[in-house]
C-alpha cells in the first residue's frame, strides 16, 4: 500500500477527480476515484491491456457503454429483498438490462480484437424477457402503460368515461341561471380527490351539495353538487381500482427483477468498469498521453513529461521535461533557483509514477518507462505542525525517518530541499548521510537542494547524478526544462536584485561570499555558457540534419519516380508484346477457325458423298436386278465396292438365287483355278477396273471386294478415276502365290455365302396386289419403286401408311408387295456383318458416343465430324459427345461445330446421369 500522505502531497486525488469527470454514472465515478497503485505486476499489466483495448474501442467510436444510465444498485438490492420498486427505478433497470445485452454482445462478437474486455462481457447478462416486460409496461417518463395489463386498460377507460360524464354534469350546473350567482367563478376543480365548484360562502346553505374544502380566506367553499355525488363516487372507485392495479403491475415486475437481481448487479459492476475504462481512454486522448511500459527492476525514464494538473490548466502551453534514472545511476540531485521548477519536476515524477502503477495513461511521450514500484515516498512542501509543536525541519525529518524502514530496490524516494531548515553544515552532512543510505539500499532517489556541498558530493560519487532546472538569465524565470548531468545555481543575489535589492547590498553580499563559492559559481557560469554554445551547435546540427534528411527524401522521391517510369516503360513494352501475341493468337485462331470450317465442309461433303454413293449403289443394284443384269455389278468402281457388296446381299435376299448359287457350290469346276498369267498388273496410267474378270459368276462382286482388300494391303489402291501408280516388279513365284491365296479366300467366302443362302434368304416376293383387301395392318411389304421394306401401320382409302425405318409414308397399294416377315433371330453374315431397318443399313458395332478428352480443338473437331457422319449413316438418333468440364474452350468449340452441322437437329447438355456439363448430346436428323 502506497503511503497515503505521499499520495496527498503529490495531489493524486485531484487527477482522479479530473478523470472521474469523464464518466457517465456514479458507479464508474466511484471506480475511478478509488483507483490505487496495484501491488502485483501481473494485475497491473492486465489493467494496462484493458485500458489499451478501451482506447482502441473509443477510437472506433462504437457507442457502447453506460451513457444515459442511472445508478440503480439500491433499487436492485431492494428488489432482491422483496421491495416493490417504483416505475422510474424499473425503467432505469430496463435501460441497464438493454445496455448489458448490447455491450456484452458487441464485446463477445469482437473478442478477437478486445479479448480482455470480452472477458468482462462474460458477466454481462442478457435479460430479453425482462426487457420486453419493462418496455411493454413502463414508459420512458416513468409511467405505467395501459398495455401493462388488460385489466388496467379497462379500468383507465372506465376512469376516463366517469370523469368525462362528471365534468359534463358539473358544466351543466355551472351554466344554470339558478346557480350562476352562487358561484365565485364558473370553474370545475378537484379538492381532496373530488370534483367540486367554488361557491360563495354566503350561499353555502342555499347550494345543494357537500362541502369538501374551504379557501384560506374563508370567502369560498368548494362544494360537490348532490347531483354529482353518485357519479363522483363511481369515478373515485374506478381511480382507486386503477391505483391498485398499477401497484399489482409494479409488484409483478419487481418480482421478475428480484429473480435476476444478482445477475443485474454483476452486469452493473462490469458496465461501471467499462465506463471507467472509457473515461481513462478519454483522458488519454485529452492529455495526449500513453500507457507506459512498466518493468520489474527496470529504468525510470520520462520523455517530455508534463504535470497532469498543469496540462488541465494550461493545455499545450506546458513545457515538457525529461529525466532518467538507471540501476547504475539511481540517485539524482536537482539544483536550481527558488522559482518552483525543482518542485514541479519532483511532483511530476512522483505523480506520473502513481498514475502508471494504477494502470492509467500518463502525459508522456513514447519511449517512457518505469520500474514496478511497491513504495513511493514523498516529502515535499511546508509540513510545519503547530499542534505537534514541530518546526519545518522537524516535520520533514519525521517523514524521512518514516521512509528509512521502507527503503528497498522497488522504492521511489522524493525529498524536496534536503538538509534545509537547519545549520547549512549540519544539514549538508545529514543530507549526504541520507543519500548514501538510500543509494545503498537500492532506492530510486530524487532530491532537490541549494547546498553546494551536495552538488559537489553528487558530482564526485559513483551512482549519483546532478541535474539542473534551466534558468533564463534575461527574464530571471525558469524554463522548467531538466538538464541532466549539470548542477544548477541558486541565483539568489540576482533574483533579489531583480526584486529590488539595493545595489550596495548586492555588492556587499557578493563580497561576503566565500572564495570557494565564488569559484564554483564562476565554474557554473562557464559551464552554462558552454552549455548554451552546445545548444546553439546542437540546434545548427539539427537544422543541418533536417536539411540532409530533406535532401535524402527528395532523392528517394526521385528514385521512386525513376522506378515508376522504368516500370511504366516495362509495362508498356509488356503490353505491346501482349498485344502482338494477342494479334498473332487471333490470327492463328482465325486460320484455325477457317481450317475447322473447311474440314467441316469436307466432312459434310464426305458424308453427303457417302450417302449419295450408297443411295446410288442401292438404286443401281435395284435397277440391274429388275433388268436381270446382275452380272454388270462387277463393272462398278472400287470406291463403291462396300456399298455394292451390301446391295448385293440385299438383292440376294430379295431374289431367289439359290439354284444358281447351289450349282456353283456343287460344281467347283465352274470356278476355274486362276493362273499366274491371268493376273497382270495394269499398265501405268490405266484406270483401275475389273472388266477382265470372268462374267456370269454370282460371286464376282465378292472377288472384287477381295481384290480391293488385297490392293489396300499392298498399297496400290487408288480412288475412282485416278491413275494407278506403276507397281513394283514381282517375280512369277510371288504372283502365283498371291493368286493362289486370293483363290482360296474366294472359295472360302463362297462356301460361307452358299451356306447362309440356303438357311436364311427369303423366297422371291409375290406379285404386287392391286386391291386393299389383299393387305392388313402389320403386314410386311416391299416398296418396289423405292426398293425398301416396311410395315403397314394403317389403311386409309386408296393408300396405306407404311413405317420405313424411322420414316412414315403414305403409299398406293400398287407400289406394295407382300413379303414374309423377317425371322426373330438371324445369324450374321461374316463377310459383310450388316443388318438393316427399313431403307438404312446399320453396322452392328456402331458407337453412339465419342470421348474427346486430351485432344486439341482441331483434333477433336476432325474426329467428331467422322463420328457424326458414321452415326448418321447408321441411323443413330442421339449421339453423346464427352468433352469434359475443363476451361470450357473445348465445349464451346464442340457446340459451335454441331450448331452448324447439316445432320444435327439440335443439342442439349447431358443430364447428371449422362455426365452433366461435361457432355453434349446431339439429336441427328
Amino acid at each position: 500500500m502506497m503511503d497515503e500522505q505521499s499520495r496527498r502531497v503529490l495531489e493524486y486525488g485531484k487527477v482522479l477527480d479530473i478523470v472521474a469527470g469523464y464518466t457517465h454514472w456514479e458507479p464508474a465515478r466511484e471506480i475511478i476515484t478509488g483507483l490505487l497503485p496495484l501491488e502485483d505486476i501481473e494485475d497491473l499489466q492486465f489493467r494496462q491491456q484493458e485500458v489499451l483495448e478501451a482506447i482502441n474501442l473509443y477510437n472506433e467510436s462504437s457507442g457502447i457503454g453506460a451513457d444515459g444510465l442511472s445508478d440503480c444498485r439500491e433499487a436492485l438490492v431492494g428488489a432482491d429483498k422483496g421491495r416493490v420498486l417504483g416505475a422510474t427505478d424499473i425503467w432505469q433497470i430496463g435501460l441497464l438490462a438493454a445496455a448489458s445485452r448490447q455491450a456484452g454482445k458487441y464485446l463477445r462478437d469482437h473478442g478477437d480484437i478486445y479479448p480482455k474486455l470480452a472477458n468482462r462481457a462474460l458477466r454481462m447478462g442478457t435479460f430479453v424477457p425482462l426487457e420486453q416486460l419493462i418496455t411493454r409496461s413502463i414508459s420512458a417518463e416513468g409511467q405505467v402503460r395501459d398495455s401493462a395489463s388488460s385489466k388496467l386498460r379497462q379500468l383507465r377507460q372506465d376512469v376516463a368515461s366517469f370523469r368525462d360524464r362528471l365534468k359534463n354534469l358539473l358544466n351543466q350546473i355551472l351554466r344554470s341561471r339558478d346557480t350562476a350567482k352562487m358561484l365565485q367563478e364558473p370553474v370545475v376543480t378537484v379538492r381532496s380527490g373530488r370534483y367540486v365548484v367554488p361557491v360563495k360562502v354566503e350561499y353555502r346553505s342555499s347550494f345543494k351539495g357537500l362541502v369538501i374544502d374551504q379557501s384560506s380566506t374563508g370567502a369560498t367553499v368548494f362544494m360537490e353538487p348532490l347531483a354529482a355525488v353518485d357519479l363522483g363516487n363511481r369515478w373515485r372507485a374506478a381511480v382507486l381500482d386503477e391505483a391498485h392495479e398499477v401497484e399489482a403491475v409494479l409488484m409483478r415486475i419487481s418480482t421478475a427483477i428480484s429473480l435476476k437481481a444478482k445477475e443485474l448487479l454483476a452486469s452493473c459492476e462490469e458496465l461501471a468498469w467499462l465506463d471507467a475504462l472509457f473515461a481513462l481512454a478519454v483522458y488519454s486522448h485529452r492529455c495526449q498521453g500513453i500507457v507506459p511500459e512498466v518493468v520489474e527492476g527496470g529504468d525510470l525514464r520520462l520523455v517530455e513529461a508534463r504535470h497532469p494538473l498543469l496540462v488541465q490548466q494550461l493545455g499545450k502551453k506546458v513545457v515538457p521535461s525529461s529525466l532518467e534514472l538507471t540501476r547504475e545511476q539511481r540517485t539524482l540531485v536537482v539544483t536550481g533557483p527558488n522559482t518552483g521548477g525543482k518542485t514541479v519536476a519532483l511532483k511530476t515524477t512522483g505523480l506520473l509514477a502513481l498514475m502508471a502503477l494504477s494502470g492509467m495513461p500518463v502525459p508522456v511521450c513514447a519511449g517512457s518507462r518505469l520500474p514496478f514500484l511497491r513504495e513511493i515516498w514523498a516529502d515535499i512542501g511546508d509540513e510545519q505542525s503547530i499542534d505537534q509543536s514541530l518546526s519545518t525541519f522537524s516535520a520533514h525529518l519525521k517523514q524521512v525517518l518514516n521512509i528509512l524502514p521502507k527503503a528497498s530496490s522497488d522504492t521511489l524516494v522524493l525529498i524536496d530541499e534536503l538538509g534545509a531548515g537547519t545549520d547549512p553544515a549540519e544539514g549538508s552532512a545529514l543530507g549526504k548521510a541520507l543519500l548514501e543510505y538510500f543509494h545503498g539500499h537500492g532506492c530510486y532517489t530524487i532530491v532537490t537542494t541549494h547546498m553546494s556541498e551536495l552538488k559537489a558530493f553528487a558530482s564526485n560519487t559513483e551512482g549519483f547524478e546532478n541535474a539542473a532546472v534551466e534558468f533564463d538569465g534575461n527574464t530571471l524565470a525558469p524554463t522548467y526544462r531538466i538538464l541532466m548531468g549539470v548542477p544548477g545555481r541558486s541565483n539568489a543575489i540576482r533574483i533579489a536584485r531583480n526584486l529590488g535589492l539595493p545595489k550596495e547590498l548586492e555588492k556587499r553580499a557578493r563580497s561576503l561570499m566565500s572564495k570557494n563559492h565564488v569559484e564554483v559559481d564562476t565554474l557554473l557560469n562557464e559551464l552554462d555558457v558552454e552549455r548554451r554554445q552546445n545548444d546553439v551547435l546542437h540546434a545548427r546540427l539539427q537544422k543541418e540534419l533536417g536539411e540532409a534528411q530533406r535532401l535524402r527524401r527528395e532523392y528517394e522521391l526521385k528514385m521512386e519516380d525513376v522506378a515508376i517510369e522504368r516500370q511504366r516503360i516495362l509495362d508498356a513494352a509488356h503490353e505491346k508484346v501482349q498485344n502482338l501475341v494477342a494479334e498473332a493468337r487471333n490470327s492463328t485462331h482465325g486460320m484455325m477457325r477457317g481450317l475447322r470450317k473447311h474440314l467441316a465442309e469436307l466432312g459434310r461433303a464426305r458424308s453427303s458423298s457417302l450417302q449419295a454413293a450408297r443411295k446410288a449403289s442401292e438404286e443401281l443394284a435395284s435397277a440391274l436386278r429388275r433388268a436381270g443384269k446382275l452380272e454388270q455389278l462387277q463393272e462398278l468402281s472400287p470406291l463403291a465396292a462396300q456399298s455394292l457388296a451390301e446391295a448385293v446381299v440385299k438383292e440376294l435376299k430379295l431374289h431367289s438365287l439359290e439354284g444358281e448359287i447351289e450349282n456353283s457350290a456343287s460344281s467347283p469346276e465352274t470356278v476355274p483355278a486362276l493362273k499366274t498369267t491371268d493376273i497382270k498388273p495394269a499398265p501405268p496410267g490405266t484406270p483401275v477396273s475389273y472388266k477382265k474378270r470372268r462374267k456370269g459368276t454370282p460371286m464376282a462382286s465378292l472377288e472384287q471386294r477381295l481384290d480391293e482388300e488385297e490392293a489396300e494391303d499392298v498399297g496400290d489402291y487408288t480412288p475412282f478415276m485416278e491413275t494407278a501408280p506403276e507397281p513394283e516388279s514381282e517375280s512369277a513365284d510371288d504372283l502365283e502365290a498371291r493368286a493362289r491365296k486370293a483363290v482360296r479366300q474366294v472359295e472360302a467366302d463362297l462356301d460361307e455365302v452358299t451356306v447362309y443362302s440356303r438357311k436364311n434368304l427369303p423366297p422371291r416376293p409375290p406379285k404386287p396386289a392391286a386391291k386393299k383387301d389383299a393387305f392388313q395392318v402389320g403386314d410386311h411389304v416391299f416398296i418396289s419403286r423405292m426398293g425398301q421394306n416396311g410395315v403397314i401401320i394403317s389403311l386409309n382409302g386408296r393408300q396405306a401408311e407404311v413405317q420405313i425405318g424411322q420414316v412414315r409414308m403414305y403409299l398406293k397399294y400398287r407400289d406394295l408387295e407382300l413379303i414374309e416377315p423377317p425371322q426373330e433371330k438371324q445369324p450374321a453374315v461374316k463377310a459383310a456383318a450388316v443388318s438393316y431397318v427399313g431403307d438404312v443399313y446399320h453396322r452392328q458395332n456402331v458407337s453412339r458416343s465419342i470421348d474427346l478428352h486430351g485432344k486439341t480443338v482441331d483434333e477433336a473437331l476432325l474426329e467428331l465430324g467422322y463420328a457424326i457422319d458414321d452415326a448418321f449413316l447408321n441411323g443413330v438418333e442421339e449421339f453423346a459427345i464427352v468433352h469434359g468440364r475443363g476451361t470450357g474452350a473445348l465445349r464451346q468449340a464442340v457446340r459451335s461445330y454441331v450448331r452448324e452441322h447439316p445432320q444435327v437437329l439440335g443439342y442439349r447438355t447431358g443430364s447428371i446421369s449422362e455426365g452433366g456439363i461435361g457432355v453434349t448430346v446431339v439429336k441427328l436428323k
